[in-house]
């Protein structure tokens, strides 16, 4: 029975929206210092390491709105995939418009943040936020449907 599932497993067309329990849009302003309980932890960890190298990322130059992709920890065990795997393939696609991040492995509950990569540091207008907001909605479309996993 393994065996039939590790072969169904390899055969099966997976896009990220298949393993998705859940997409979630929010207004989050420090990308440091996350307003989303759950995900605390694993972004002040990133950060701590990221300030503390010669990191080329800076927070500054994200968008305020993140893209919050909550996994379903069964199917992406099912799928044997990693959050590491999941992460790299949303950046593949999106190398220079995203920036991502993700849970551990491990961690309670699996998710991935992306945020709007912008080319200034000069802050934009309410109506520039308002677009971002718009053009997340329409990348998170694309990105469940077009992103294959596996």
């Amino acid at each position: 029975m393994e065996q039939a599932k590790i072969i169904q497993t390899a055969l099966e067309h997976t896009t990220l929206k298949k393993i998705t329990q859940a997409t979630e849009i929010y207004y989050d302003p420090d990308p440091t210092k996350t307003i989303i309980e759950e995900d605390r932890d694993f972004v002040e960890a990133y950060w701590d390491m990221e300030l503390n190298t010669d990191s080329e990322v800076n927070p500054d130059l994200l968008s305020p709105w993140v893209l919050r992709i909550k996994i379903d920890e069964q199917k992406k065990m099912d799928k044997q995939l990693s959050m590491e795997q999941i992460a790299g393939k949303i950046i593949e696609e999106f190398p220079s418009d995203l920036w991502c991040i993700h849970s551990d492995d491990n961690a309670e509950n699996l998710a991935v943040l992306a945020r709007i990569k912008n080319d200034s540091a000069s802050k934009e207008d309410e109506q520039q936020t308002i677009e971002e907001d718009v053009f997340l909605k329409t990348v998170e479309n694309m990105m469940l449907n077009s992103i294959t996993l596996c």
